[in-house]
């Protein structure tokens, strides 16, 4: 992981910080709903009016809080997106080297198919996990910050809540665990495909020549419903 996260530091750790005012603005939100019901609704609701200075102060807050916790989310997306795809670039640009300094006689032990599968695909998913990890920071950050203020209001309440934070963790590496497997097999899939349908474009003419069209679709279509199948069962 930290190895993916060194090509691209400045730009990770920017969306990291975007999640992180994000998280921090979720939470102080709700300061500034306090802070509308106790010194604006209430009074108002007491007094039949408060004074127009109190109205702004209080309403600024809020919508000073909103529009931080935008920027924070604009931040995190747009960096993490970014990060993403200059990872995928610098990964691939560093797979096609070593591809290129291998022998022909490696080549030729190896379909094309699943060589492009290899630069192009794989090197796009191995850069995917970086996309959801500024969120995933920004949910640690929320959980913290959150706990604290839940424990200063109500040391009960914010004690209960801390107790559930080892059950949700515990949940999702069991969750995790479970549909490694299934993503791995659709990788595998995927690699299977393009290596056939490279292997089709590439023998067209003796496919052609031999009558072999209704043969040849009928694997691919084989292969695609595998691939199918192996992409619902990880996301189901």
């Amino acid at each position: 992981m930290w190895a993916m996260v060194s090509f691209h530091k400045g730009y990770f750790f920017i969306a990291v910080g975007g999640a992180a005012v994000f998280a921090v603005a979720t939470v102080l939100s709700s300061y500034g709903v306090q802070l509308l019901i106790d010194d604006v609704i209430l009074p108002a609701f007491e007094r039949g009016g408060i004074d127009f200075g109190t109205w702004a102060a209080v309403s600024g807050l809020v919508v000073a809080i909103g529009l931080v916790r935008a920027v924070g989310v604009v931040v995190r997306r747009t960096f993490a997106g970014v990060a993403n795809q200059s990872t995928a670039k610098t990964i691939a640009d560093n797979t096609l080297s070593h591809l290129m300094k291998q022998p022909a006689s490696w080549h030729r032990q190896r379909m094309t198919g699943d060589i492009a599968a290899r630069a192009g695909v794989d090197t796009d998913a191995a850069a995917t996990i970086l996309g959801p990890m500024p969120f995933a920071s920004s949910v640690v950050v929320l959980l913290v910050v959150s706990g604290v203020w839940l424990i200063m209001t109500d040391p009960w309440l914010g004690l209960f809540a801390f107790l559930v934070f080892p059950l949700m963790l515990a949940t999702n590496i069991l969750y995790q665990r479970k549909v490694d497997y299934h993503y791995q097999v659709a990788q595998d899939e995927l690699g299977a495909l393009s290596e056939a349908a490279h292997e089709s474009f590439d023998g067209v003419l003796v496919v052609k020549a031999f009558g072999a069209e209704e043969r040849e679709t009928e694997r691919l279509a084989v292969i695609s419903r595998r691939l199918r199948k192996a992409r619902t069962n990880a996301i189901s």
